[in-house]
This record gives C-alpha cells, sequence and structure tokens, in this order.
C-alpha cells in the first residue's frame, strides 16, 4: 500500500493566498505535488515556475508570498504585509522616542515603507564590546535581547521576533558630545544605507 507521501497531491490555486509556512505544513506529507493548472510539479519555493512566468506582477507577488489575512492583498515580501504592518507601526509612534525629532522622523519615515528601522533603549542589548571608532560613531559589537521583527503573529497579536542576534552598534560622536544633540546631515545619510 502507497503512503501519502508517494502518492502525488494537487496544488490549488487557491493555495496562493497561504503564505510559504502554511504551505509547507498543508503538503509536507507528499513528495510530488502538481499544479492544478499546468500539472507540472510545484517547485521548492512552493509556487509553479511554469506558471508564474506567464503572471502579472500582483498575481506573482501572491504566488511568492501569499495573501495577507487582514487586508487580503499580495504581500510584497515574505510574511510582510506592508499596509498593515505600516498601520500598526504608526499606532505606536506615540508610545516612544529617540531624544531627537529628526531621528525619530527617520524611524517613523522607515516604518511607513519596506525598509523597517526601530527605536531600541539602550538596556535592550547586552554583552556591548567597543570594536573601533569610525568616522561618525563609534562601533561595538552587542547582543539585541528582543531580535529583530520577522513578522505579525495574528494569534498573539504582537509582534513575532527572532532569537536575540548578535548586532554592530554605532554611537554618534555628534550626538554623544552634545547636550543638545542634532545628528549631521552625514551622519543621517550614513544610518540611511546601513544594512
Amino acid at each position: 500500500m502507497l503512503d501519502n507521501k508517494d502518492q502525488g497531491k494537487i496544488f490549488l490555486s487557491s493555495d496562493y493566498d497561504l503564505d510559504i509556512d502554511e504551505r509547507k505544513v498543508k503538503y509536507k506529507n507528499f513528495n510530488i505535488v502538481l499544479c492544478e493548472i499546468c500539472k507540472n510539479k510545484i517547485n521548492h519555493n512552493w509556487y509553479c515556475r511554469n506558471c508564474y512566468d506567464n503572471e502579472n506582477n500582483e498575481e506573482k507577488y501572491r504566488m511568492l508570498y501569499g495573501k495577507c489575512k487582514r487586508c487580503f492583498q499580495a504581500m510584497k515580501i515574505r510574511s510582510w504585509c506592508l499596509s498593515c504592518n505600516s498601520k500598526r507601526f504608526e499606532q505606536d509612534f506615540n508610545k516612544w522616542t529617540s531624544g531627537n525629532d529628526e531621528i525619530d522622523k527617520l524611524i517613523k519615515d522607515s516604518q511607513t515603507s519596506s525598509c523597517i528601522l526601530e527605536w531600541i533603549p539602550y538596556d535592550r542589548f547586552t554583552d556591548v564590546k567597543f570594536l573601533t571608532e569610525g568616522g561618525f560613531a563609534n562601533i561595538s559589537s552587542a547582543t539585541w535581547i528582543d531580535g529583530r521583527i520577522e513578522k505579525w503573529d495574528q494569534e498573539s497579536n504582537n509582534w513575532k521576533r527572532s532569537e536575540p542576534i548578535k548586532v554592530a552598534l554605532k554611537v554618534s560622536k555628534v550626538m554623544k558630545e552634545s547636550m543638545n544633540p542634532n545628528p549631521s546631515e552625514d551622519f543621517l545619510n550614513e544610518v540611511l544605507y546601513i544594512e
């Protein structure tokens, strides 16, 4: 008798509404998964490459990343709805400040786009070790105990975060030496291009 792994399964076009993790769970018991439309094998990234090539951009995003469970728009980034997550960040704008209006604006602007910056209080870092002195900042390594935001968790109604991660900290010399911190334009531009 054949078990599920030896039998094929049809990948329905409605499965593109699921995110990649949900697709993996749905089809974990099958070795062969075929596209409902063209009958080609679904690839390891959980979409049909043959059908993908013939679709418009919006449908390609849906095929790659699924649909948001809240607004039902195709996600443009894996596990990340730009529209809904921007609104979630906006709701918290009044709950934090860096103490500097320019930096706050930079962070808030990023949180309503696809590049997310976050204000992280210094007490959320451990094992801080000085590494070197850069042009506009002193650079240290540290462990960020909360970890980075990965996606919105519908069940807990909160951000799902990675495990604690090692990060580089840049402490602005201008801000450190001044009681009324005003970061230079060069420093802010450097922050914009950190990956």
